[in-house]
């Protein structure tokens, strides 16, 4: 009976082992969370399935050792290597010559084999860079700010001009021609940039018209538009960024002398004083942004405006379509209102905003985002819970979002928070 008991537990212990064994066969190599959420991103964007999007991924690697090997042991045939995700999933590998012998050397047998496919074309890796750099040379010889880009699919550099036949004029005049594989990309035309005749001791420095693609910062600065020694400044005294603004701006002054920015149509879309939201970035230096002259005391930081230019008039705000009817609320409740003033509502900042007294100790802010989708991002931020070891409150805050407008209530009156709370979606209590 001993015998066969463990004999038992030995066929037992040999079956587990062969089951645990053909589970991890069967079940690849862990996926880590972050595979898991980016795969979930890539399946909902090109609608495949979760497990397919995960492979797709995995051949991440593979797909780039591939990419160092060819440069590195076919650099005379390879031309170039990319990935395509629709309409078919595949990994597509460009070659001058002999793409057989590049699929059973470098791809049979391989993880990528069944989707990889071979291109024949015209030009190698190694002679587009070359291209390229002499493109470059020719377009700083002549004086052009052309954009130049690689095109893996069409197998040649892109030259983006505005005007190419002006390009062409000035490339022949200095006895130049472009290489075989540059191919042409019109751009423009763009409008004309109107004449500048800024107010007597205004300095509006512009950047340079564009002359390949229109490319802009995507970073943001959001300040008052102030003027220090005639230069036209965003932030505050002593601390802001001299405007570099589009080509197409201008600045004129009103009847009051006040300052307004112009875009190219002419439409105002700033005013000194204003609080301005202007897309673009920050540059070290006026060299390359504009081809004006920037005197010394209009100093950097330096910001490379973008064209979409957003302005708020504080004193405009109580008559914001958000604001207003809940001013108008409140003073139906019996709220004297004291104000407005600029918000320091550091939480909110730097988004423009008004702050209102009521009582002693209880204060009303408003702050305008530029779009609902925004004022949300920037609830969603928001605390729920903030002890006063954080923030050193007047009064018990309460939050709420009201449109495209953050509505910051430091106080217990339960009139104004019932008017909060039927004309706004309450957010966190701190």
């Amino acid at each position: 009976m001993r015998e066969i008991a463990a004999a038992g537990v030995v066929l037992l212990l040999v079956a587990l082992v062969a089951a645990a064994c053909a589970t991890d066969a069967g079940a690849g190599p862990a996926v880590s969370e972050a595979l898991r959420r980016d795969a979930k991103s890539y399946a909902e964007d090109y609608g495949v399935p979760l497990d397919e999007a995960i492979e797709r991924l995995r051949d991440q690697d593979p797909v780039g050792e591939l990419n160092a090997v060819l440069e590195e042991q076919e650099g005379d045939v390879f031309g170039r290597l990319w990935i395509e995700h629709e309409p078919e999933y595949r990994v597509v590998i460009a070659v001058t010559e002999d793409p057989r012998r590049i699929r059973r050397r470098y791809v049979e047998g391989g993880p990528l084999e069944d989707v990889v496919e071979l291109q024949e074309v015209e030009t190698t890796l190694q002679e587009l860079t070359d291209a390229q750099a002499e493109t470059m040379e020719m377009l700083r010889e002549v004086g052009s700010r052309a954009d130049l880009g690689t095109d893996v699919r069409e197998n040649c550099i892109s030259l983006y001009v505005a005007d190419p036949a002006e390009l062409q004029s000035r490339l022949e005049a200095a006895g130049l021609e472009l290489p075989d594989a540059v191919c042409i990309t019109p751009t423009g035309p763009y409008a004309e940039a109107p004449s500048l005749d800024p107010p007597p001791g205004v300095v509006f420095p512009r950047q340079h018209p564009p002359e390949g693609l229109r490319v802009e910062m995507s970073a943001l600065l959001i300040g008052e538009l102030i003027e220090e020694d005639g230069c036209l400044r965003v932030g505050d005294v002593g601390q802001s960024n001299l405007v570099i603004w589009p080509y197409d701006h201008t600045v004129t002054a009103g009847e009051d002398g006040r300052l307004a920015i112009r875009d190219g149509n002419g439409t105002v879309v700033a005013r000194l004083g204003d609080v301005v939201r202007l897309g673009g970035g920050q540059v070290p230096t006026v060299e390359n942004a504009t081809p004006m002259e920037v005197p010394d005391h209009c100093g950097g930081p330096y910001w490379l405006a973008a064209s979409e230019i957003e302005a708020v008039t504080l004193n405009e705000l109580p008559d914001h379509e958000d604001i207003a009817p809940l001013l108008a609320a409140l003073r139906r409740c019996g709220q004297t209102l004291e104000g407005p003033e600029g918000s320091q509502a550091a939480l909110l900042a730097p988004e423009p905003g008004i702050a209102y007294r009521l009582g002693e100790r209880s204060w009303l802010h408003f702050h305008v985002f530029p779009d609902e989708q925004l004022a949300q991002v920037r609830a969603d931020r928001i605390p729920h819970e903030m002890s006063n070891t954080i923030v050193d409150w007047v009064a018990p805050p309460h939050f709420y979002r009201c449109g495209r407008v953050i509505a910051l209530y430091l106080g217990t009156d339960g009139d104004v928070e019932a008017v909060l709370n039927q004309g706004c979606v309450a957010i966190a209590d701190a």
